[in-house]
């Protein structure tokens, strides 16, 4: 595969993930959302544009806590942690 010059930043928001993807071409992410436990949280598929895309991904009812999110396209893979909280 061809290796992507994607450039993808993750951090926590409250009450959720925002993610920010530069595409450099237009495709789809799949973002994973996991606890400590390593259990899946949220799964979500979204399709970016060649540009800046912005993404935000309410995690509904959420315990303020560290979680992984991964984010992952057929040629790029990011794995982060981010302490999210609540949305208050």
């Amino acid at each position: 595969s061809v290796c992507s010059d994607d450039d993808v930043t993750v951090y926590g928001m409250g009450g959720g993930v925002a993610i920010n993807i530069n595409a450099a071409k237009d495709g789809q992410y799949a973002i994973e959302l996991y606890d400590v436990l390593g259990k899946q949280v949220m799964n979500e598929i979204k399709n970016v544009t060649a540009g800046s895309n912005y993404l935000k991904l309410a995690s509904g009812n959420i315990a303020s806590a560290m979680y992984v999110v991964k984010v992952h396209s057929n040629d790029k893979e990011v794995t982060q942690k981010v302490f999210i909280s609540p949305d208050k």
